[in-house]
C-alpha cells in the first residue's frame, strides 16, 4: 500500500472540553501520513474560544496539526468545508469533536480503499455510540456488491455519520462540498450526493465511538420539521426512483425522529400528526414502534429516565465497545 496524505477534519464548536481527546485519537493513528484541521466555529469573542485557543496552544509545535478559526459562527458544514478547502491531501476524513477514533481506524479503511478504483469514492467504518463509558448502541453496515447505501441509510438500516468516513478528495471536486444551506443532516445531503456518482466500501471495524455526554446541539422540534422538509424536498426525486413500499419506508423512518421531538417538547398535536401520516402506516407498524413512542413520550416528561435506560443498556449489552 502506498502512504499518500490523509486530512483530518475536526469542527469545533461548544465542545473545548472534549476537542483534546479528539485530537489526539488521531494523533495516535497507526497509520502515520497524517494532518490534523480542527476548524474553530465559536464566535471570536466567547467563553468557548477562548478555551480552544488555550487548549490548542498545546499542538503550536506540532506541525501536523493546523488551527483554523472562523470569524463568526456558521455551521458545521461550513466548518467542514474550510478545513477541505486547505488540505492538499488525496483523502479526507471528518471527526466531530465530541467523538474519537479507535487506533487503527485510518489504516483499516486506507487499507480496504486503496484496493479499489476510483468508482469507490469512500470507505465507512462501524461505530458505537457511547454515553460516559459505556456503548448504548453499536451500529453496523450490511455490505452489498453495488456500494450503493442511500435507500439503506434513508430507511434506518445502517448510519454512516460524517465521523465514520473517509473519502477520495478527488470526490469533492467533483460533487462539490457540504451544502452550507443545512443547518443539519449536512452529512446525509453530502452522501446522497456522493450516491449519485459513486460507491461506498465498508470497513468492518467498529472504529468511531461517538460520545453523546456534554453539550449537543440538537434543533427544537419546529426546527426539526423545516430541515427534515428542507432535506425530504431537495431529494424527492432521488426517493422516488424506489418502489412504492420503500419509500413509504423512507418517509416513516426520516419523519418518526422529528415526531418523537415533538413529543420530547411536548407538542403532542403536531407528534400524532406525524405519527398518523408517516409512521402509523396499515402493513408497516410494529410492536416496537410503539415501544419507541412510549418511551419518547414519558422520557419527554421524564428526561432522566432516558439517561438512566441509556446507562443500564450499556453496561448490560455492549461493554466491550
Amino acid at each position: 500500500m502506498n502512504n499518500p496524505q490523509v486530512t483530518v477534519i475536526i469542527p469545533t464548536y461548544k465542545r473545548s472540553l472534549y476537542l483534546g481527546r479528539a485530537i489526539e485519537s488521531v494523533l495516535s493513528q497507526s497509520y502515520s501520513n497524517i494532518q490534523i484541521i480542527i476548524v474553530d466555529d465559536n464566535n471570536p469573542e466567547d467563553e468557548f474560544r477562548k478555551k480552544t485557543e488555550s487548549l490548542m496552544s498545546q499542538y503550536l509545535n506540532n506541525s501536523a496539526v493546523v488551527y483554523l478559526q472562523h470569524e463568526k459562527n456558521k455551521n458545521g458544514a461550513a466548518a467542514r468545508n474550510t478545513g477541505i478547502k486547505y488540505s492538499n491531501a488525496e483523502y479526507i476524513a471528518f471527526l466531530d469533536d465530541d467523538d474519537f477514533y479507535k487506533p487503527d481506524k485510518i489504516l483499516n479503511q486506507m487499507n480496504v480503499l486503496q484496493r479499489r478504483d476510483e468508482t469507490w469514492g469512500g470507505c465507512c467504518c462501524f461505530h458505537s455510540r457511547r454515553y460516559k463509558s459505556y456503548a448504548y448502541a453499536i451500529y453496523s453496515v450490511n455490505k452489498n456488491n453495488t456500494g450503493k447505501y442511500s435507500k439503506e441509510f434513508l430507511i434506518g438500516e445502517t448510519s454512516t455519520p460524517s465521523s465514520t468516513l473517509l473519502v477520495r478528495a478527488s470526490v469533492f471536486q467533483h460533487i462539490g462540498n457540504f451544502d452550507e444551506s443545512f443547518e443539519r443532516h449536512q452529512d446525509l445531503e453530502f452522501l446522497m450526493r456522493f450516491y449519485r456518482s459513486y460507491k461506498m466500501k465498508v470497513s468492518c471495524n467498529f472504529d468511531v465511538c461517538m460520545q453523546t455526554e456534554g453539550f449537543r446541539n440538537y434543533p427544537n422540534s419546529q426546527k426539526a420539521f423545516e430541515i427534515k422538509s428542507k432535506f425530504l424536498n431537495t431529494f424527492q426525486e432521488d426517493i422516488g426512483l424506489f418502489d412504492k413500499k420503500e419509500q413509504s419506508l423512507i418517509y416513516k423512518n426520516q419523519w418518526f425522529e422529528v415526531a418523537c421531538l415533538f413529543l420530547k417538547d411536548r407538542d403532542l398535536k403536531n407528534a400524532f400528526r406525524l405519527f398518523k401520516k408517516h409512521v402509523f402506516v396499515k402493513g408497516q407498524i410494529k410492536l416496537i414502534d410503539y415501544v419507541r413512542v412510549s418511551f419518547f413520550l414519558i422520557t419527554g416528561y421524564f428526561p432522566v429516565i432516558r439517561k438512566i435506560t441509556s446507562y443500564i443498556l450499556g453496561i448490560t449489552l455492549y461493554r466491550n465497545y
